[in-house]
């Protein structure tokens, strides 16, 4: 059950909030590559160099979190590195300990009893992988506010997190264990499609947003999708390199720190002003697809053999591997809680890279089927079905289907399952209902045409066929 009273840490840090009118966590990571030349190469440097980030950013932020690894790494002198620096800080912001611990309950308590009671933080970063009996020690500190990792900013989320929905099903579960009102998500800022989805599923409650510095998360994007109904206090946007100064930068470091933390700070407001309403995936699928180029104008013959004034070149978007994986995340979004998906299959060619990024993004294989001319699709290369083998059959862009529907045959023999099929785009205008769920995200309303009813062809415009499929042609093509 979802709680509707936050925890002392949570008001605390709505307070910061308020006062500083600043989202901001800064890092605090005792690293020597951050480290300026001016200061000692030394834990002395260190502390100096700390002291000076947390006078330079007092007053303009409302967080500091610890990497509590790079204090571990210095050993005991980092110890007493962490307490001292703690001491530092001031007493009417956010403390958060980012430790990611998770282990058996007893084990579990000293951990906690580490983090809470004796370095006195009011928040830290959480593994819920093994469970509630792992987490319960900590959500014991009601007063104290717990950041789960939900989906993470990192390449390897797509091995575990993404891959099957788990960080859905993390999402959820972690949404049931905040009785207490002191449960949060870490989201990275750069999975801004599972920012959507988790705040669907946990409307109020606090996001910890790493990612948006070095990792290029996008500002705007993470401030429509993560905000709460009352707007974005629920968001806790975390920096660390992107308010430090080079290592060899003259001028004056606490000056260049503050000036730093206050431009992030100013860009937060600007971006908060300009991110606009949520976008439904529809509109922003579409969006994409504009602005890869991938809709296009003119007189085309599609692979179904109709005519069109209206393309969508969906191998333009594949073009840019960023922009095809952003996709595909969108679409396993959409497809969250569908349950378990073994395969994705695609007709060849033009199917093939959007079948992999999606099986990518669904941890699932990616196979495609192939044909000769006037034949029938078969797998070749070695590929096979087993049976009872949940198979998903995707294509780039569906107007009548023909092609993924010809994979059910092929499925079947194996005795294997089709659970549905999933489209970049949806061109079909409704006509496309084989049974089995459809997934896409974008629906493109392009007319039509019977080659002998082509209002272009009778123009005499000549025709462009973009298709990969090996079709017969009408005359006037």
């Amino acid at each position: 059950m979802t709680a509707t009273v936050p925890c002392n840490a949570v008001e605390k840090l709505n307070d910061a909030q308020s006062r500083t009118g600043s989202l901001l966590s800064i890092g605090l990571e005792p690293a020597f590559d951050y480290l300026p030349d001016c200061y000692p190469q030394t834990i002395e440097g260190q502390a100096q160099f700390l002291s000076t980030i947390i006078r330079a950013t007092s007053g303009f932020c409302c967080a500091y979190k610890f990497n509590l690894a790079f204090f571990e790494a210095l050993g005991v002198r980092g110890a007493s590195l962490l307490h001292s620096i703690r001491e530092k800080l001031p007493s009417d912001v956010l403390v958060i300990a980012d430790a990611k611990r998770g282990d058996i309950g007893s084990t579990a308590k000293q951990y906690a009893r580490a983090i809470y009671e004796e370095l006195n933080a009011d928040s830290t970063t959480l593994n819920p992988l093994m469970g509630f009996d792992s987490a319960e020690p900590f959500l014991e500190h009601s007063d104290k506010l717990n950041y789960f990792l939900v989906a993470t900013s990192n390449p390897g989320a797509a091995d575990f997190l993404l891959a099957g929905d788990l960080y859905l099903r993390i999402a959820e579960r972690v949404r049931d264990w905040n009785s207490r009102g002191n449960c949060g998500f870490v989201v990275g800022a750069t999975r801004d499609s599972q920012i959507r989805a988790i705040r669907a599923i946990a409307p109020s409650i606090p996001f910890l947003v790493p990612g948006l510095g070095a990792q290029g998360g996008d500002l705007k994007v993470t401030l429509r999708e993560g905000a709460s109904e009352g707007g974005p206090t629920n968001l806790l946007l975390h920096v660390t390199r992107g308010i430090l100064p080079a290592r060899s930068e003259p001028g004056d470091i606490e000056e260049i720190i503050r000036q730093k933390t206050m431009s992030w700070n100013e860009r937060v407001r600007e971006a908060i002003t300009n991110a606009g309403p949520r976008m439904s995936v529809e509109h922003e699928a579409e969006d994409l697809l504009k602005g890869a180029g991938a809709l296009k104008s003119g007189h085309f013959q599609l692979t179904s053999g109709l005519h069109s004034d209206r393309y969508c070149q969906c191998a333009t978007l594949f073009e840019q591997p960023e922009l095809a994986d952003k996709v595909a995340q969108r679409l396993a979004t959409v497809m969250g809680g569908t349950g378990r998906i073994d395969t994705v299959l695609t007709p060849a060619i033009g199917g093939i890279l959007w079948g992999y990024e999606l099986a990518r993004q669904l941890g699932a294989r990616s196979l495609f089927a192939e044909r000769q001319p006037g034949e029938r699709f078969t797998l070749r290369r070695g590929f096979t079905l087993a049976p009872g083998e949940r198979v998903l059959l995707a294509e780039d862009v569906i107007t009548t289907g023909k092609s993924v529907l010809e994979l059910i045959p092929l499925v079947e023999a194996a005795g294997a399952v089709v659970v549905g099929f999933a489209a970049v785009a949806d061109r079909s205008r409704g006509g496309f209902q084989p049974g089995p769920p459809v997934y896409t995200l974008a629906k493109l309303a392009f007319d039509t045409w019977e080659p002998a009813q082509c209002p272009l062809c009778a123009k005499g415009m000549p025709i462009d066929k973009p298709g990969s499929r090996v079709m017969k042609t009408s005359s006037t093509a």
